[in-house]
């Protein structure tokens, strides 16, 4: 995998004795630059930063989609299983709230968009699939 860094490539270590972890990645050579925190660092064979962008929007897109039917779903299930069967009118009113707090149109919008899909997106395909710093952003 090549992973860059401040514009330079470097492609990660192969070697099993060499450390790699959630906080730890060994390269293939010494990086050129001062020790610095809080660097945005790319991973992936992309031969181009251009496009890393555009496609870690469309990964989130793909990811908020999936989420926000499987979340519906949940409320479905929740509903019919209060219910102890399933009526048209009570599944209609849910999805017609659901589709108001997804669109924005709802009190709850900014706690849905902020809590329960950023969680439901890291439940679903896991803790780095989307950042913090992608928290406040995932509705716009």
């Amino acid at each position: 995998m090549k992973v860059s860094i401040r514009g330079s490539r470097y492609m990660v270590s192969t070697d099993p004795a060499d450390e790699f972890s959630d906080t730890v990645l060994t390269l293939d050579r010494k990086v050129a630059e001062l020790s610095v925190n809080e660097q945005t660092i790319l991973a992936g064979m992309c031969e181009s930063e251009h496009n890393s962008f555009e496609l870690r929007l469309l990964l989130l897109a793909e990811m908020a989609a999936r989420t926000v039917k499987n979340v519906l779903r949940y409320y479905l299930r929740n509903a019919a299983k209060r219910m102890k069967l399933c009526v048209h009118r009570v599944h209609m009113f849910i999805l017609t709230e659901f589709l108001n707090i997804v669109t924005g149109a709802h009190e709850k919008a900014e706690d849905f968009w902020a809590n329960q899909l950023f969680h439901g997106i890291r439940v679903r395909f896991g803790a780095v699939a989307v950042s913090v710093e992608d928290r406040i952003n995932l509705r716009h």
